[in-house]
């Protein structure tokens, strides 16, 4: 293993789905560690090599982690089903070899893309034709990895099925379902509000400000350490106090913790 530089300079901001770096000296060469192999590697791994809870979201440990999310968290498997499988034939076209711009107004490929932004697997599905598919990094055609919001998808689709079954109204109050919300800022909220992400309540999604609800939600789930005092041990009782910043049905704004009660619902 390298020895690392003395001064880290740089910081590291957190993306989704693709891990875009900020390197510093020393993020450059834990980069370095990763593309040689280093990270997770030997037992026990070398501390600067180690994914734990407190770093796995962040780069470059995050390009293991998200392949290995089983080894970091506890996680439940869900199986598919015993529907057909749709079958996608597959007909390779050289999308990697397409020319593209970057945000620097300079032009190139969309592998070289795909390569400097870290991206793990992309999957192109035209006409119902497998039209492009590469991995990357920790991921292969048959890893399992982070599903991050694609998990908000999901949950509406589940919703869309109560609500087809007639089991699950839009239009009723979050607290028919949830009445540990009676107290909180849900409390006059409906399940559209939900869907539409249009509740009134309080929740920052700024990932780099530490004290943001969505980072205190990570802890309160435990998928990062515990830092925050007098915090709810589990993430429901923490929805369970979130606050209502204004009245419902205003606009839209972009909360995970939306999804969370609505999943929340479903299971009721």
């Amino acid at each position: 293993v390298p020895t690392p530089p003395r001064r880290p300079t740089a910081t590291i901001s957190r993306v989704f789905a693709v891990h875009y770096l900020a390197i510093s000296e020393r993020h450059s060469w834990l980069l370095a560690c990763y593309r040689r192999g280093v990270l997770m590697q030997g037992f026990p791994p070398a501390p600067d090599a180690r994914v734990t809870l407190a770093n796995w979201q962040t780069p470059p440990y995050n390009r293991w982690a998200f392949s290995h999310l089983r080894e970091i968290v506890p996680t439940q498997r869900i199986a598919r089903g015993n529907g057909p499988v749709l079958p996608l034939p597959a007909d390779p076209q050289p999308v990697g070899d397409v020319e593209t711009v970057r945000s620097d107004r300079t032009r190139t490929r969309v592998e070289a893309v795909l390569d400097d932004t870290f991206t793990d697997g992309v999957v192109v599905v035209q006409d119902g034709r497998l039209v492009y598919e590469r991995y990357l990094g920790q991921t292969s055609a048959d890893t399992t990895h982070l599903l991050m919001s694609i998990s908000k998808s999901v949950v509406s689709c589940v919703a869309g099925n109560l609500v087809a079954r007639g089991v699950l109204a839009p239009e009723q109050l979050v607290t028919e379902h949830i009445p540990e919300m009676l107290s909180s800022g849900y409390r006059g909220a409906t399940v559209r509000h939900l869907l539409d992400m249009r509740s009134g309540i309080r929740f920052s999604e700024e990932y780099t400000d530490p004290n943001a609800e969505v980072r205190v939600l990570e802890q309160a789930a435990r998928w990062s350490p515990l830092v925050t005092p007098n915090l709810p041990d589990s993430m429901y009782p923490y929805l369970a106090v979130l606050v209502a910043a204004r009245e419902h049905g205003g606009a839209f704004e972009y909360r995970s913790c939306e999804t969370d009660v609505l999943g929340w619902v479903c299971e009721r």
